[in-house]
């Protein structure tokens, strides 16, 4: 009600996206339960930046998934025994007059999106094949999308199955879950081959090189690039000897417990689109973010405005984007919102919605080094702060 009763055009700002898709697909599944699929309300609470209850969000995911499904004449599945064949979609009451100021107002429907049918989200009966999994465990440096493509299956499935996102990292021996009936809903991933470019062959994009400084960036971008100097909160735990990363969406209370804060000589960028692009460079970003090691770019994030250029689908914007960037069409792993392609020093990810389209640039070599860097000096205080030696200099008075 905040959302829809509020003057503010979410499209602009990509926060609010995220956090209004994701509470939007969560009051659905909340309405209408999936046995798969629970409402992942502590990932909402993160991305929306909002302090949910982290007791309260499993009381209601439980509730939810032990609702009764009953399945009615059309095969849509709802949780009242009483209720009607027919599923009505989405809210039931919506008193809310749109201001004529708001672009959304000028949006028609057509007929059979009124009538809410072919609905890619529309509950079913759960079967045999969706419910079957296998486990996998991720290797070190793996993340959800990198675990997907190499088992050949669609990382958003995977990362929706186990709660997570694509971009997820994962500490090395984790146990992931496959659904088996994934695989064959990736057609494109079976017949993907290996892409062995190196960070030489990567892309330029907009201009933007990997290895490029802050200043050679700001030159070419026609803007000023003031970086910051970021520091990384990492939480870590101990498991049969080994550190295993934790992340905030996967268990906040130990997440808190267990974090510490290191400056590993990152610095980050970020520009959001004002009213006239300042540069031709620019035009048609919504919002991009870079970020920085040791003065070198080495993480570029795109995200174009759909006002300005529309794609069909996916698969459109990544088979052209394959042919202006020089990229191997057929190594790419592509599902119907999330696109990943892994090359021997180098990824580049995209994800499509409604909204617009998403270009991600990452230098593995360096994200790895990142990585390896904080696990390191983190065991190494963790040691520290254990040790006789160190409990009795914090209990020392002068």
């Amino acid at each position: 009600e905040v959302f829809l009763m509020s003057t503010l055009n979410v499209q602009r700002n990509p926060k609010l996206q995220d956090c209004y898709n994701q509470l939007v697909d969560t009051i659905y599944l909340i309405e209408f339960p999936k046995r798969q699929k629970p409402p992942q309300i502590a990932i909402l609470s993160v991305t929306c930046g909002w302090n949910i209850n982290a007791e309260l969000a499993n009381d209601i995911a439980t509730l939810v998934l032990r609702a009764p499904l009953v399945s009615t004449d059309d095969g849509v599945v709802t949780t009242n025994v009483n209720a009607p064949t027919k599923l009505v979609q989405g809210f039931t009451e919506q008193e809310f007059e749109p201001s004529n100021l708001d672009d959304l107002t000028n949006l028609e429907l057509t007929q059979e999106e009124k009538d809410g049918r072919n609905f890619p989200n529309r509950a079913v009966l759960p079967t045999k094949t969706q419910s079957a999994v296998r486990v996998v465990k991720a290797r070190s440096g793996d993340t959800v999308s990198t675990l997907a493509a190499r088992e050949r299956v669609s990382a958003v499935e995977v990362a929706k199955f186990n709660g997570l996102l694509p971009g997820s990292k994962l500490a090395a021996g984790r146990e992931i879950k496959i659904p088996i009936g994934d695989r064959a809903n990736s057609k494109s991933a079976s017949s993907a081959t290996q892409c062995n470019l190196t960070v030489r062959n990567a892309p330029t994009i907009r201009g933007l090189n990997l290895g490029m400084s802050p200043t050679t960036v700001s030159r070419i971008l026609g803007i000023p690039v003031i970086t910051e100097r970021k520091k990384e909160e990492i939480s870590f735990k101990k498991n049969d000897g080994e550190y295993v990363r934790i992340y905030s969406f996967e268990n906040k209370s130990e997440y808190e417990k267990n974090k510490r804060e290191f400056d590993l000589g990152e610095e980050r960028f970020t520009y959001f689109k004002r009213q006239n692009a300042v540069s031709s460079k620019l035009a048609g970003i919504r919002s991009i973010s870079m970020k920085f090691y040791k003065k070198s770019l080495y993480h570029v994030y795109i995200s174009y405005d759909p006002k300005d250029i529309r794609w069909g689908n996916l698969k459109e914007f990544v088979s052209n984007i394959s042919d202006k960037l020089n990229l191997p069409l057929n190594s790419w792993k592509i599902d119907e919102a999330f696109a990943f392609l892994s090359c021997k020093s180098f990824n580049v990810g995209s994800s499509f919605t409604d909204l617009g389209v998403d270009l991600l640039l990452i230098n593995n070599a360096i994200s790895k080094e990142i990585e390896s860097d904080a696990r390191e000096r983190y065991i190494e205080l963790d040691k520290k702060e254990n040790t006789a030696d160190y409990e009795k200099k914090k209990l020392f008075k002068p």
